[in-house]
Protein backbone atom coordinates (compact mmCIF):
# COMPACT_ATOMS: atom_id res chain seq x y z
CA UNK A 1 0.00 0.00 0.00
CA UNK A 2 1.41 3.60 -0.95
CA UNK A 3 -0.33 6.68 -0.05
CA UNK A 4 0.70 10.03 0.05
CA UNK A 5 -1.48 13.69 0.93
CA UNK A 6 -0.14 16.83 1.00
CA UNK A 7 -2.02 16.53 4.72
CA UNK A 8 -0.07 15.18 7.78
CA UNK A 9 -2.24 11.96 8.45
CA UNK A 10 0.71 10.26 10.43
CA UNK A 11 0.06 8.20 13.61
CA UNK A 12 -3.83 9.12 12.66
CA UNK A 13 -6.15 6.18 11.99
CA UNK A 14 -8.18 7.17 8.78
CA UNK A 15 -11.10 5.51 8.24
CA UNK A 16 -11.89 6.86 4.84
CA UNK A 17 -11.32 6.23 1.98
CA UNK A 18 -12.14 2.42 1.95
CA UNK A 19 -12.82 -0.18 -0.54
CA UNK A 20 -14.40 -3.45 0.13
CA UNK A 21 -13.91 -6.78 -1.87
CA UNK A 22 -15.79 -9.77 -1.43
CA UNK A 23 -15.92 -13.85 -2.64
CA UNK A 24 -18.84 -14.08 -4.45
CA UNK A 25 -18.71 -17.94 -3.48
CA UNK A 26 -21.32 -18.84 -0.26
CA UNK A 27 -20.37 -20.75 2.45
CA UNK A 28 -23.88 -24.20 2.25
CA UNK A 29 -26.74 -23.65 4.37
CA UNK A 30 -25.44 -26.24 6.50
CA UNK A 31 -22.39 -24.99 7.32
CA UNK A 32 -23.25 -21.42 7.29
CA UNK A 33 -23.99 -20.93 11.71
CA UNK A 34 -20.55 -22.77 12.26
CA UNK A 35 -18.77 -20.27 9.58
CA UNK A 36 -20.20 -17.38 11.18
CA UNK A 37 -19.44 -18.36 14.61
CA UNK A 38 -15.64 -19.14 13.97
CA UNK A 39 -14.89 -16.15 11.92
CA UNK A 40 -16.17 -13.87 14.45
CA UNK A 41 -14.10 -15.07 17.19
CA UNK A 42 -11.08 -15.22 14.93
CA UNK A 43 -11.26 -12.13 13.80
CA UNK A 44 -12.10 -10.40 17.13
CA UNK A 45 -8.51 -12.39 18.47
CA UNK A 46 -6.83 -11.17 15.25
CA UNK A 47 -7.59 -7.45 16.37
CA UNK A 48 -5.89 -7.75 19.36
CA UNK A 49 -2.62 -9.43 18.42
CA UNK A 50 -2.25 -7.18 15.59
CA UNK A 51 -2.31 -4.28 17.78
CA UNK A 52 0.00 -5.80 19.92
CA UNK A 53 2.89 -6.49 17.95
CA UNK A 54 5.24 -3.58 17.04
CA UNK A 55 4.84 -4.59 13.38
CA UNK A 56 1.17 -4.37 13.77
CA UNK A 57 1.02 -7.46 11.88
CA UNK A 58 -0.86 -10.85 12.49
CA UNK A 59 -2.88 -14.13 10.92
CA UNK A 60 -5.08 -16.84 12.15
CA UNK A 61 -6.39 -20.29 10.63
CA UNK A 62 -8.90 -22.26 11.82
CA UNK A 63 -11.07 -25.63 10.44
CA UNK A 64 -14.87 -24.88 9.94
CA UNK A 65 -15.13 -28.33 9.20
CA UNK A 66 -13.28 -31.07 7.76
CA UNK A 67 -13.39 -29.65 4.75
CA UNK A 68 -13.19 -25.42 4.43
CA UNK A 69 -10.06 -23.97 6.92
CA UNK A 70 -11.04 -20.02 7.93
CA UNK A 71 -7.80 -18.00 7.38
CA UNK A 72 -8.04 -14.43 8.44
CA UNK A 73 -5.40 -11.38 8.14
CA UNK A 74 -5.10 -7.99 9.96
CA UNK A 75 -2.42 -5.40 9.25
CA UNK A 76 -2.24 -1.83 10.41
CA UNK A 77 0.57 0.81 9.54
CA UNK A 78 2.79 1.23 11.89
CA UNK A 79 3.04 4.31 13.19
CA UNK A 80 -0.64 3.77 14.69
CA UNK A 81 -0.60 3.56 18.97
CA UNK A 82 -2.23 0.13 19.72
CA UNK A 83 -5.33 1.53 20.48
CA UNK A 84 -5.63 2.84 17.33
CA UNK A 85 -4.46 0.24 15.60
CA UNK A 86 -7.04 -2.09 17.66
CA UNK A 87 -9.96 0.34 16.95
CA UNK A 88 -9.01 0.79 13.43
CA UNK A 89 -9.68 -3.28 12.78
CA UNK A 90 -12.85 -3.45 14.44
CA UNK A 91 -14.23 -0.83 12.29
CA UNK A 92 -13.43 -2.53 9.61
CA UNK A 93 -14.51 -6.10 11.38
CA UNK A 94 -18.05 -4.35 11.59
CA UNK A 95 -17.99 -3.28 7.89
CA UNK A 96 -17.22 -6.81 6.83
CA UNK A 97 -18.50 -9.50 9.10
CA UNK A 98 -22.21 -9.03 8.29
CA UNK A 99 -21.60 -8.53 4.70
CA UNK A 100 -19.35 -11.75 3.88
CA UNK A 101 -20.12 -14.67 2.43
CA UNK A 102 -17.09 -16.73 2.17
CA UNK A 103 -14.00 -14.70 1.53
CA UNK A 104 -13.30 -10.64 1.26
CA UNK A 105 -11.12 -7.65 2.40
CA UNK A 106 -11.69 -4.07 3.54
CA UNK A 107 -8.95 -1.91 2.24
CA UNK A 108 -8.54 1.64 4.70
CA UNK A 109 -5.82 4.36 4.50
CA UNK A 110 -4.62 3.13 8.09
CA UNK A 111 -5.51 -0.90 8.29
CA UNK A 112 -6.79 -3.64 6.35
CA UNK A 113 -8.70 -6.55 6.92
CA UNK A 114 -8.69 -10.06 4.76
CA UNK A 115 -10.64 -13.27 5.34
CA UNK A 116 -10.65 -16.30 2.60
CA UNK A 117 -10.84 -19.77 2.75
CA UNK A 118 -8.32 -20.51 0.44
CA UNK A 119 -4.50 -21.11 1.57
CA UNK A 120 -2.41 -18.25 0.72
CA UNK A 121 -1.78 -16.93 4.23
CA UNK A 122 1.72 -17.01 5.70
CA UNK A 123 1.02 -18.81 9.17
CA UNK A 124 3.73 -19.54 11.53
CA UNK A 125 4.94 -22.57 12.47
CA UNK A 126 2.86 -23.74 15.00
CA UNK A 127 5.30 -25.84 16.98
CA UNK A 128 7.72 -23.23 17.86
CA UNK A 129 6.13 -22.08 21.08
CA UNK A 130 7.37 -19.79 23.23
CA UNK A 131 8.17 -21.27 26.79
CA UNK A 132 5.42 -21.39 29.82
CA UNK A 133 5.99 -18.47 32.36
CA UNK A 134 6.61 -19.56 36.01
CA UNK A 135 3.94 -19.82 38.25
CA UNK A 136 1.80 -16.47 39.61
CA UNK A 137 3.55 -15.09 42.52
CA UNK A 138 6.74 -16.49 41.97
CA UNK A 139 9.79 -14.76 42.49
CA UNK A 140 11.41 -15.98 39.53
CA UNK A 141 12.02 -13.67 36.58
CA UNK A 142 9.07 -13.54 34.21
CA UNK A 143 8.70 -12.05 30.69
CA UNK A 144 6.55 -8.62 31.23
CA UNK A 145 3.23 -9.58 29.69
CA UNK A 146 1.99 -5.87 27.89
CA UNK A 147 -1.61 -5.70 27.55
CA UNK A 148 -1.85 -1.95 26.30
CA UNK A 149 -1.56 1.47 26.46
CA UNK A 150 -3.85 4.80 25.78
CA UNK A 151 -1.67 8.38 24.86
CA UNK A 152 -4.42 10.60 22.72
CA UNK A 153 -2.53 12.98 20.70
CA UNK A 154 -4.62 15.92 21.89
CA UNK A 155 -1.54 17.01 24.30
CA UNK A 156 1.89 16.70 23.35
CA UNK A 157 5.03 18.77 24.55
CA UNK A 158 8.31 19.69 22.33
CA UNK A 159 11.56 17.19 22.44
CA UNK A 160 13.78 17.96 24.73
CA UNK A 161 11.40 20.97 26.66
CA UNK A 162 10.87 21.46 30.41
CA UNK A 163 8.05 19.25 30.46
CA UNK A 164 10.42 16.27 29.61
CA UNK A 165 13.24 16.94 32.03
CA UNK A 166 10.61 16.68 34.33
CA UNK A 167 9.12 13.83 32.99
CA UNK A 168 12.52 11.75 32.93
CA UNK A 169 12.48 12.51 36.16
CA UNK A 170 9.35 11.69 37.65
CA UNK A 171 9.97 8.63 35.70
CA UNK A 172 13.06 7.56 37.43
CA UNK A 173 11.17 8.55 40.61
CA UNK A 174 8.38 5.96 39.83
CA UNK A 175 11.41 3.21 38.91
CA UNK A 176 13.21 3.63 42.29
CA UNK A 177 10.21 3.09 44.57
CA UNK A 178 9.01 0.11 42.70
CA UNK A 179 10.22 -1.80 45.70
CA UNK A 180 7.68 -0.37 48.35
CA UNK A 181 5.88 -3.10 50.52
CA UNK A 182 2.61 -1.58 49.16
CA UNK A 183 2.60 -1.89 45.44
CA UNK A 184 1.72 1.87 44.98
CA UNK A 185 3.47 4.72 44.71
CA UNK A 186 2.57 8.19 43.60
CA UNK A 187 4.12 11.39 42.71
CA UNK A 188 4.54 15.18 41.56
CA UNK A 189 7.62 16.67 39.41
CA UNK A 190 6.71 20.36 39.09
CA UNK A 191 7.81 23.82 37.73
CA UNK A 192 6.09 27.02 36.89
CA UNK A 193 3.56 25.93 33.76
CA UNK A 194 5.25 22.30 33.53
CA UNK A 195 3.94 19.79 36.21
CA UNK A 196 3.91 16.24 36.01
CA UNK A 197 1.96 13.99 38.01
CA UNK A 198 2.59 9.69 38.17
CA UNK A 199 2.14 6.84 39.67
CA UNK A 200 2.11 3.12 39.46
CA UNK A 201 -0.09 0.11 40.78
CA UNK A 202 1.43 -3.71 41.23
CA UNK A 203 -1.08 -6.55 40.91
CA UNK A 204 -1.47 -6.96 44.63
CA UNK A 205 -0.28 -10.59 44.73
CA UNK A 206 3.04 -9.65 43.03
CA UNK A 207 3.92 -6.78 45.54
CA UNK A 208 7.15 -7.13 47.24
CA UNK A 209 8.96 -9.53 44.61
CA UNK A 210 11.12 -8.66 41.94
CA UNK A 211 8.26 -9.30 39.24
CA UNK A 212 6.51 -5.38 40.43
CA UNK A 213 10.20 -3.93 40.26
CA UNK A 214 10.70 -5.59 37.10
CA UNK A 215 7.04 -4.28 35.68
CA UNK A 216 7.50 -0.98 36.77
CA UNK A 217 11.19 -0.37 35.13
CA UNK A 218 9.70 -1.79 31.90
CA UNK A 219 6.68 0.31 31.99
CA UNK A 220 8.82 3.57 32.73
CA UNK A 221 10.61 2.46 29.25
CA UNK A 222 9.03 1.81 27.46
CA UNK A 223 5.56 4.51 27.84
CA UNK A 224 8.16 7.46 26.32
CA UNK A 225 9.04 4.84 23.50
CA UNK A 226 5.31 4.10 22.47
CA UNK A 227 4.02 7.57 23.50
CA UNK A 228 7.48 9.74 22.31
CA UNK A 229 5.34 13.43 22.72
CA UNK A 230 1.73 12.54 24.20
CA UNK A 231 1.40 14.24 27.84
CA UNK A 232 -1.51 11.65 29.13
CA UNK A 233 -0.45 8.47 29.24
CA UNK A 234 -1.66 5.11 30.67
CA UNK A 235 -0.01 1.65 29.64
CA UNK A 236 -0.81 -1.71 31.19
CA UNK A 237 0.89 -4.68 31.74
CA UNK A 238 -0.10 -8.00 33.91
CA UNK A 239 1.93 -7.45 36.87
CA UNK A 240 1.46 -2.83 36.76
CA UNK A 241 0.11 -0.27 35.38
CA UNK A 242 1.74 3.07 34.61
CA UNK A 243 0.24 6.30 34.25
CA UNK A 244 1.19 9.98 34.24
CA UNK A 245 -0.30 13.39 32.76
CA UNK A 246 0.21 17.18 32.84
CA UNK A 247 -3.29 17.23 34.64
CA UNK A 248 -3.44 16.09 38.32
CA UNK A 249 -5.24 13.30 38.38
CA UNK A 250 -4.56 11.59 42.29
CA UNK A 251 -7.69 10.73 44.82
CA UNK A 252 -10.21 10.75 41.47
CA UNK A 253 -11.84 8.19 39.65
CA UNK A 254 -10.90 7.98 36.41
CA UNK A 255 -13.25 5.71 34.02
CA UNK A 256 -11.62 6.36 30.71
CA UNK A 257 -9.88 5.62 28.52
CA UNK A 258 -10.93 1.88 28.83
CA UNK A 259 -9.68 -1.27 27.71
CA UNK A 260 -11.66 -4.33 27.18
CA UNK A 261 -9.71 -8.03 26.53
CA UNK A 262 -11.37 -11.57 27.01
CA UNK A 263 -11.47 -15.14 26.27
CA UNK A 264 -12.73 -15.91 22.80
CA UNK A 265 -13.26 -19.40 24.06
CA UNK A 266 -16.90 -19.50 25.64
CA UNK A 267 -18.92 -21.60 28.70
CA UNK A 268 -20.74 -24.32 27.76
CA UNK A 269 -23.12 -23.26 30.36
CA UNK A 270 -23.45 -19.80 29.99
CA UNK A 271 -26.49 -18.88 32.18
CA UNK A 272 -24.57 -20.98 35.35
CA UNK A 273 -21.57 -19.76 34.38
CA UNK A 274 -22.29 -16.11 34.08
CA UNK A 275 -24.30 -16.11 37.19
CA UNK A 276 -21.33 -17.74 39.62
CA UNK A 277 -18.88 -15.36 37.43
CA UNK A 278 -21.21 -12.21 38.50
CA UNK A 279 -21.14 -13.10 42.21
CA UNK A 280 -17.37 -13.80 42.34
CA UNK A 281 -15.91 -10.74 40.58
CA UNK A 282 -18.41 -8.74 42.96
CA UNK A 283 -17.54 -10.62 46.02
CA UNK A 284 -13.91 -9.45 44.97
CA UNK A 285 -14.60 -6.10 44.22
CA UNK A 286 -16.26 -6.13 47.75
CA UNK A 287 -12.85 -7.30 49.47
CA UNK A 288 -10.89 -5.10 47.86
CA UNK A 289 -13.51 -1.90 48.53
CA UNK A 290 -12.41 -3.07 52.17
CA UNK A 291 -8.35 -4.14 52.20
CA UNK A 292 -6.24 -1.38 52.79
CA UNK A 293 -4.18 -2.14 49.84
CA UNK A 294 -7.72 -1.96 47.65
CA UNK A 295 -6.97 -5.54 46.33
CA UNK A 296 -9.06 -8.07 46.52
CA UNK A 297 -9.47 -12.22 45.02
CA UNK A 298 -12.38 -14.83 45.59
CA UNK A 299 -12.55 -18.10 43.94
CA UNK A 300 -15.97 -20.10 43.26
CA UNK A 301 -16.82 -23.37 42.07
CA UNK A 302 -19.30 -23.40 38.59
CA UNK A 303 -19.34 -27.39 38.38
CA UNK A 304 -17.65 -30.26 38.82
CA UNK A 305 -13.66 -29.61 37.91
CA UNK A 306 -14.61 -25.88 36.45
CA UNK A 307 -13.86 -22.66 39.34
CA UNK A 308 -13.84 -19.21 38.54
CA UNK A 309 -10.93 -16.89 39.76
CA UNK A 310 -11.69 -13.25 40.33
CA UNK A 311 -9.88 -10.18 40.95
CA UNK A 312 -10.47 -6.78 41.26
CA UNK A 313 -8.10 -3.58 42.37
CA UNK A 314 -8.09 0.16 42.66
CA UNK A 315 -5.48 2.71 42.81
CA UNK A 316 -4.83 2.93 46.22
CA UNK A 317 -5.08 6.56 46.61
CA UNK A 318 -8.92 6.12 46.28
CA UNK A 319 -11.29 6.25 48.90
CA UNK A 320 -13.30 3.05 50.23
CA UNK A 321 -16.85 4.80 48.43
CA UNK A 322 -14.57 5.81 45.14
CA UNK A 323 -13.40 2.49 44.76
CA UNK A 324 -16.14 0.61 44.94
CA UNK A 325 -17.87 3.03 42.27
CA UNK A 326 -14.78 2.13 40.04
CA UNK A 327 -15.15 -1.57 40.54
CA UNK A 328 -19.24 -1.96 40.16
CA UNK A 329 -18.47 0.25 36.72
CA UNK A 330 -16.01 -2.25 35.63
CA UNK A 331 -18.18 -5.36 36.47
CA UNK A 332 -21.43 -3.29 34.33
CA UNK A 333 -19.61 -3.55 31.54
CA UNK A 334 -18.93 -7.50 31.80
CA UNK A 335 -21.85 -8.86 30.34
CA UNK A 336 -21.82 -5.85 27.21
CA UNK A 337 -18.39 -7.59 26.14
CA UNK A 338 -17.77 -10.30 27.25
CA UNK A 339 -20.73 -12.81 28.39
CA UNK A 340 -20.08 -16.33 28.28
CA UNK A 341 -16.55 -16.14 27.82
CA UNK A 342 -14.26 -18.36 29.86
CA UNK A 343 -11.87 -15.08 30.93
CA UNK A 344 -11.83 -11.43 30.41
CA UNK A 345 -10.89 -8.09 32.21
CA UNK A 346 -11.83 -4.49 32.15
CA UNK A 347 -9.23 -1.79 32.65
CA UNK A 348 -9.74 1.45 34.08
CA UNK A 349 -7.20 4.22 34.71
CA UNK A 350 -8.28 3.95 38.17
CA UNK A 351 -9.18 0.08 38.66
CA UNK A 352 -9.53 -3.26 37.54
CA UNK A 353 -11.55 -6.49 37.43
CA UNK A 354 -10.62 -9.81 36.04
CA UNK A 355 -11.93 -13.34 35.76
CA UNK A 356 -10.34 -16.78 34.70
CA UNK A 357 -10.61 -20.14 34.88
CA UNK A 358 -7.65 -20.65 36.20
CA UNK A 359 -5.56 -19.21 39.01
CA UNK A 360 -3.57 -16.63 37.29
CA UNK A 361 -2.95 -14.86 40.96
CA UNK A 362 -0.93 -16.29 43.75
CA UNK A 363 -3.09 -18.12 46.04
CA UNK A 364 -1.40 -16.68 49.27
CA UNK A 365 -2.59 -12.94 48.09
CA UNK A 366 -6.20 -14.01 49.02
CA UNK A 367 -7.95 -14.82 52.93
CA UNK A 368 -6.22 -17.77 54.11
CA UNK A 369 -8.85 -20.41 54.21
CA UNK A 370 -10.18 -21.82 57.51
CA UNK A 371 -7.97 -24.29 59.20
CA UNK A 372 -9.33 -27.47 58.61
CA UNK A 373 -10.36 -29.05 62.34
CA UNK A 374 -7.81 -31.46 63.75
CA UNK A 375 -8.07 -35.20 64.98
CA UNK A 376 -10.30 -36.17 67.47
CA UNK A 377 -8.81 -36.72 70.65
CA UNK A 378 -7.08 -40.75 71.57
CA UNK A 379 -10.10 -43.07 72.98
CA UNK A 380 -8.81 -44.10 76.66
CA UNK A 381 -7.28 -47.38 76.76
CA UNK A 382 -8.96 -50.22 77.70
CA UNK A 383 -8.64 -51.45 81.18
CA UNK A 384 -6.30 -54.88 81.67
CA UNK A 385 -8.38 -57.95 82.30
CA UNK A 386 -11.47 -58.70 81.73
CA UNK A 387 -13.56 -57.02 79.76
CA UNK A 388 -15.20 -53.84 81.14
CA UNK A 389 -19.14 -54.24 81.68
CA UNK A 390 -20.89 -51.72 80.30
CA UNK A 391 -22.89 -49.05 83.27
CA UNK A 392 -26.50 -49.63 81.87
CA UNK A 393 -26.01 -53.57 82.11
CA UNK A 394 -24.84 -53.04 85.91
CA UNK A 395 -27.83 -51.00 86.51
CA UNK A 396 -30.39 -53.01 84.75
CA UNK A 397 -29.11 -56.06 86.84
CA UNK A 398 -28.45 -54.51 90.22
CA UNK A 399 -31.76 -52.29 90.43
CA UNK A 400 -34.55 -54.92 89.96
CA UNK A 401 -32.48 -57.39 92.20
CA UNK A 402 -31.55 -54.63 95.28
CA UNK A 403 -35.72 -53.59 95.20
CA UNK A 404 -36.44 -57.45 95.05
CA UNK A 405 -34.58 -57.75 98.64
CA UNK A 406 -36.11 -54.45 99.86
CA UNK A 407 -39.69 -56.31 99.17
CA UNK A 408 -39.05 -59.60 100.56
CA UNK A 409 -37.75 -57.91 103.69
CA UNK A 410 -40.07 -55.61 104.40
CA UNK A 411 -42.63 -58.46 103.19
CA UNK A 412 -40.89 -60.72 106.27
CA UNK A 413 -40.79 -57.91 108.97
CA UNK A 414 -44.56 -57.58 107.80
CA UNK A 415 -45.70 -60.78 108.16
CA UNK A 416 -44.00 -61.56 111.26
CA UNK A 417 -45.37 -58.83 112.93
CA UNK A 418 -49.03 -59.72 112.72
CA UNK A 419 -48.24 -63.24 113.94
CA UNK A 420 -46.31 -61.66 116.94
CA UNK A 421 -49.44 -59.50 117.13
CA UNK A 422 -52.53 -62.43 116.91
CA UNK A 423 -50.14 -64.38 119.47
CA UNK A 424 -49.97 -62.13 121.91
CA UNK A 425 -53.81 -61.47 121.56
CA UNK A 426 -54.94 -65.08 121.90
CA UNK A 427 -52.84 -65.37 125.04
CA UNK A 428 -54.35 -62.53 126.58
CA UNK A 429 -57.95 -64.00 125.92
CA UNK A 430 -56.98 -66.98 127.50
CA UNK A 431 -58.26 -67.15 131.14
CA UNK A 432 -55.95 -67.79 134.19
CA UNK A 433 -56.65 -71.32 136.26
CA UNK A 434 -55.11 -75.18 136.73
CA UNK A 435 -54.69 -75.45 133.20
CA UNK A 436 -52.10 -72.10 133.14
CA UNK A 437 -48.76 -73.25 132.91
CA UNK A 438 -46.54 -70.54 134.62
CA UNK A 439 -43.88 -72.59 136.05
CA UNK A 440 -41.85 -75.27 135.52
CA UNK A 441 -43.31 -77.42 139.05
CA UNK A 442 -46.88 -76.82 137.49
CA UNK A 443 -45.42 -79.54 134.55
CA UNK A 444 -44.84 -82.57 137.15
CA UNK A 445 -47.22 -84.73 138.77
CA UNK A 446 -46.48 -87.86 141.38
CA UNK A 447 -46.40 -91.34 140.69
CA UNK A 448 -49.62 -92.25 142.57
CA UNK A 449 -52.04 -89.19 140.91
CA UNK A 450 -50.65 -90.88 137.45
CA UNK A 451 -51.40 -94.61 138.33
CA UNK A 452 -54.73 -93.51 139.60
CA UNK A 453 -55.55 -91.57 136.02
CA UNK A 454 -54.39 -94.49 134.57
CA UNK A 455 -56.68 -97.31 136.09
CA UNK A 456 -53.11 -98.77 137.47
CA UNK A 457 -51.87 -98.18 133.91
CA UNK A 458 -54.92 -100.26 132.42
CA UNK A 459 -54.27 -101.63 128.85
CA UNK A 460 -57.90 -100.24 128.24
CA UNK A 461 -55.72 -96.29 129.01
CA UNK A 462 -52.68 -97.46 126.42
CA UNK A 463 -52.66 -95.26 123.50
CA UNK A 464 -49.46 -97.56 122.10
CA UNK A 465 -45.32 -97.34 122.39
CA UNK A 466 -42.63 -94.65 121.81
CA UNK A 467 -38.92 -94.30 121.76
CA UNK A 468 -39.28 -93.56 125.50
CA UNK A 469 -41.97 -95.85 126.60
CA UNK A 470 -45.85 -96.51 126.42
CA UNK A 471 -48.23 -93.68 126.40
CA UNK A 472 -51.67 -93.67 128.78
CA UNK A 473 -54.40 -91.71 128.13
CA UNK A 474 -56.13 -90.15 131.77
CA UNK A 475 -59.90 -90.71 132.30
Amino acid sequence: MLRYSDEFFFSRPDHIPLKYLRNKEKVTANEESRFYEVLEASVNELAFQASNKSNMFATKKRDVSGSISLQVLGQCTQDLSSGDCYWCLQGAIAEVVPRIQEGGRLLRPSCRLTIEVSRYLYLPNPSSSPPLPPPPGSNRARPKVYLSHICPNTTTFTPNSTFQSNLNRLLSNLSSNANRSTGFYNVTVQTTNNAVYGLFLCRGDVVSTDACETCVATATTEAPQRCPVEKQVVIWYDDCMLRYSNVSFFSTVTESPRWYMWNTQNATDPTRFNQVMAASVNQAASEAVGDADKFGTNQANVSGLISVYSLGQCTQDLSATDCNRCLRGTIALLPSCCNGALGARVLYPSCNVRYEVYPFYAQNATSAPEPAPGPPPPLPPPTKGKSKIPTRTIVAIVVPISVSVLLFVVGYCCITRRARKKYNQAAADEPSGENDITTVESLQFDFATIQAATSNFSDDHKLGEGGFGQVYKVC
